[in-house]
């Protein structure tokens, strides 16, 4: 059976956990055997005083609990030197793996979660990007080791120079490596445990195909998550041909780390704060204007709207969750899923003034499509999506899929009042 003696203090790292002010309230029980995995446990029970505690879900043991409300803390111990922790803080349930083999005993919050979550090596490919500074910074903040690749021809762009010194400033680490050089891309891989890539653009992702091939051949990526943080290309089979290309590309990726058998995750981030909700969701504009908007049909389609240092937060909480393995996790915080006219209003309220609204119709945005050159002509079929068919926020979530907001509520998103606030 498992030894009860579990000790008051113990050093984990710098932090050091004491003796919880409720010990003598504390009656332990032995459930299994040392060295079972993900069963052999020691249960802590208290009185909960919170009536509408509920055990919630992802509980490995399959345990069930006569009296849930006294649930306080589970601790188990594996063959592995990994440990699981769930504990009842209201109504919220967290499991967590730590990094050694050590016995631990704290009262479990939504703070010691983050701080306790197991620290992971986190490769980021595409780091000097829109959104992949973020992730580097966004990494680092959460305690990961955090690597950057680096390109060996960057020298020759003096602005990416200057934010891989910063990263290394700020603690992470650059790694040299290429598309063009496997070998390279090996041995970076080889280094870390989890790989983000966030590489865009034209017939670039593809570029990700040999990425999963290196990832293949190293053998010890935990989790990888591609260049996806726009709308699911999954729900984009029927999009307007001149869009299409990037959904077709990443799910081709898609299916190449499925059959590599390599563990992913698939984030789902729809609009990007800055390009849309800057400019009041009107390509081609990141200002918002004073005087007047013009509306895509009645302006009144919902669509979702993500800060992107929040799109960076949620996504590595997802690295090593295991609830989000080989699963898309959707962004789409309820206060944030918006029609065009409800962003309008927001800035209308904060400037104290109506603005002048003209309206484009289905049929005008079809027409000016005709005129414009390729690239740009993607660009317009997405935003007919997104604004005249609410693609983004039409549907339920997926049962094999997760939504960040639900998983991890501790994280303050922005809301789109507040982030029009910097435009005052």
């Amino acid at each position: 059976m498992l030894s009860t003696e579990i000790p008051w203090e113990t050093q984990l790292g710098r932090k050091r956990w004491r003796r919880p002010p409720w010990e003598k309230e504390m009656e332990t029980t032995n459930v299994g055997e040392d060295g079972d995995d993900e069963k052999g446990m020691v249960l802590f029970k208290r009185e909960c005083n919170d009536k509408d505690c509920k055990l919630g879900q992802n509980n490995p043991t399959g345990m069930e609990f006569k009296d849930h409300r006294e649930l306080r803390l589970i601790h188990i111990i594996g063959r592995n030197g990994q440990y699981g922790l769930w504990s009842l803080k209201n109504t919220l349930l967290y499991y967590i793996r730590l990094p050694c083999t050590l016995n631990l005993h704290t009262e479990f919050t939504n703070k010691t979660h983050r701080e306790l979550r197991m620290k992971l090596k986190v490769l980021i490919i595409g780091g000097t990007g829109y959104i992949g500074k973020r992730l580097v910074k966004a990494s680092l903040q959460q305690g990961h080791e955090t690597y950057v690749l680096q390109r060996s021809d960057i020298g020759g762009d003096v602005e990416k120079v200057q934010m891989l010194l910063s990263f290394k400033k700020q603690g992470a680490r650059l790694l040299i490596g290429s598309f063009n050089d496997h070998r390279s891309l090996v041995e970076a891989v080889k280094q870390v445990d989890i790989v983000i890539c966030t590489i865009s653009g034209g017939h670039q992702l593809l570029l990700q195909l040999k990425l999963v091939v290196a990832i293949k051949e190293a053998g010890n990526i935990k989790r990888f998550l591609p260049s996806e943080f726009g709308a699911n290309p999954a729900r984009m089979g029927d999009a307007m041909e001149q869009g299409r290309a990037i959904f077709d590309d990443k799910m081709v990726v898609r299916k190449a780390i499925e059959d590599a058998g390599i563990p992913f995750t698939y984030v789902s981030a729809n609009c990007f704060a800055g390009i849309f909700v800057g400019g009041l969701c009107q390509v081609g504009h990141f200002l918002p204007s004073r005087e007047s908007v013009v509306l895509y049909g009645d302006g009144n389609q919902k669509a979702v709207f993500m800060d992107e240092d929040d799109v960076a937060a949620y996504t590595i909480r997802t690295i090593d969750d295991p609830r989000t393995v080989n699963k898309t996790v959707y962004l789409r915080p309820p206060a944030n899923i918006l029609s065009q006219r409800e962003v309008v209003g927001i800035w209308e309220k904060l400037i104290g003034k109506e603005l002048k609204k003209s309206s484009l119709s289905e049929q005008n945005i079809l027409n000016i499509m005709k005129e414009k050159d390729l690239a740009e002509q993607g660009v317009w079929s997405h935003f007919y999506h997104f604004f005249y068919q609410g693609c983004l926020a039409n549907f339920e979530i997926e049962d094999d899929a997760e939504e960040a907001f639900l998983l991890y509520p501790d994280i303050k998103y922005t809301k789109m009042e507040d982030y029009l606030k910097q435009y005052l």
